[in-house]
């Protein structure tokens, strides 16, 4: 795939994509947040987006100063239905850490439920590990 990815600053657009994957998820977004402020809160940090004809097809949510040090931390990754197996989430993921790394962080963290396999399996590949198990899997990488 090109390595093209923007950077969404627009919490409507990041709101439509919310709501297209919403039901996706091992557990839908919106039973967890509101979806709304999700979208208004995650373009403070950076939201990097794989988009065609204007809409979102692959994001990745990060925020910087997780646990109040020099750690990035994954909010979200999805690609819309249809969208699996083309590489989106593996260039997202180059582009956040490689950025992360870049700006300083020192740790990329995220969580993920231990029944999601194929994501579980998708973070252990790029060099994750798990560090705790309690509710879901918190998982880091060194940068």
């Amino acid at each position: 795939m090109e390595k093209a990815y923007t950077v969404c600053k627009d919490p409507e657009v990041l709101l439509t994509f919310l709501r297209r994957i919403d039901r996706t998820l091992p557990v839908p977004l919106s039973e967890r947040v509101d979806l709304e402020r999700f979208a208004q809160d995650s373009v403070k940090g950076t939201v990097y987006t794989v988009e065609a004809d204007g809409e979102i097809l692959s994001a990745a949510l990060v925020i910087y100063g997780y646990l109040d040090k020099p750690y990035a931390y994954l909010n979200l990754l999805a690609t819309v239905p249809g969208g699996e197996g083309k590489g989106f989430a593996r260039h997202l993921m180059d582009a956040a850490e490689e950025a992360a790394r870049k700006d300083g962080m020192t740790e990329f963290h995220l969580h993920t439920n231990a029944s999601n396999t194929r994501a579980v399996g998708f973070y252990e590949r790029r060099g994750y590990r798990v560090i705790t198990t309690e509710l879901k899997l918190h998982m880091v990488k060194v940068l």
